[in-house]
């Protein structure tokens, strides 16, 4: 790999932003980049402290506008002992999640950027080592994606939901995720070359939760090679399913703007296919769907595979009056 040759202290803030350094100088090739709101990454900090690796890296976080004196303590706190350059840039007003990563591919000059969510956690000592190998490897730019894990998350009765989802549609093995590479890209754990971050950003345009690293993914697959290793991350932020249903329910507007994006990846996508379908049946039909399922959802005392049904068919019916243009 080239060794990009502009020291990782040379961020400079935006209007908006205050800037701490941990004062370890350096120039690495690979730099993680952990964009957050509201999810404290000190213990991902701490976690990246103890990765062996062959070679330097650093760590920029992107506090986007949380407002928690408390969290912004605890990541100087843990960047005071990271033993690589390190940075925590934290911005007074909210962002939005494209925005707030194309702003870390802004203030950073490495080769290589390492995407991780805040509530990530390395499943391996070797994590960051496994990237560079396969960094080596590649004959020129591309896309990495390690993949998720649930191996230390922390699963409840409240989470159990999200995680039965999780390890169905989303911890998958390499070969499994390499069959539609664009569709798995997930920004919490991928690795990314300079030159594809310099061309294809993320799309601004989507609001709140969702589909914004499915339109990211798809758009560089189509021009990059998007290669799916297993080198997992746990997610330790699972949600409760009120706030998974939440998230879901709310997304329908970036759904229909991934449709339009991309309407030959998504009407091949089985929930773009059952969402149309629900249309048949009206306002009053697809509202009846939905009330129905977000309760079966809800239900402990219903088999998980029940659950899990409804959960989909929820996510359908709140994307489908979304649909009903024809994206």
């Amino acid at each position: 790999m080239t060794r990009i040759g502009t020291n990782v202290c040379a961020i400079v803030p935006e209007r908006h932003e205050s800037v701490f350094f941990n004062g370890v100088a350096g120039a690495p090739s690979l730099i993680v980049a952990v964009p957050t709101y509201r999810d404290d990454p000190s213990r991902l900090i701490d976690a990246l402290s103890l990765c062996s690796a062959d070679e330097p890296f650093g760590l920029v976080v992107y506090d986007d506008g949380t407002g928690n004196p408390v969290q912004t303590s605890n990541s100087e706190a843990a960047l005071r002992e990271f033993p690589q350059p390190g940075f925590l840039i934290t911005a007074a007003v909210n962002l939005g999640r494209a925005q707030a990563r194309n702003r870390l591919i802004s203030s950073t000059q490495s080769e290589w950027l390492l995407f991780m969510d805040a509530d990530m956690l390395p499943d391996s000592a070797d994590f960051i080592s496994v990237y560079l190998e396969a960094a080596r490897k590649q004959a020129g730019p591309a896309l990495l994606a390690g993949g998720s894990s649930l191996k230390n998350s922390n699963i409840s009765p409240a989470t159990r939901l999200q995680a039965a989802q999780a390890a169905h549609s989303e911890c998958l093995p390499a070969d499994q995720r390499n069959l539609a590479p664009g569709q798995y890209v997930f920004s919490s754990n991928i690795l990314v070359h300079r030159d594809i971050l310099n061309d294809v950003p993320f799309d601004p345009g989507y609001e709140g939760w969702g589909w914004e690293d499915t339109d990211w993914g798809i758009s560089i697959a189509k021009n990059y090679p998007v290669v799916h290793i297993d080198n997992t991350a746990s997610h330790l932020g699972l949600l409760p399913e009120s706030l998974i249903l939440s998230k879901y329910g709310t997304s329908g507007g970036n759904f229909a703007r991934l449709a339009a994006r991309h309407p030959d990846e998504v009407h091949k996508m089985r929930i773009y296919r059952v969402a149309q379908g629900l249309n048949r049946f009206g306002d009053v039909g697809v509202s009846g769907v939905r009330t129905l399922s977000r309760g079966l959802a809800q239900s402990r005392f219903m088999p998980m595979s029940t659950r899990l049904f409804a959960l989909k068919l929820f996510r359908a019916a709140s994307y489908s009056p979304y649909l009903r243009s024809g994206a």
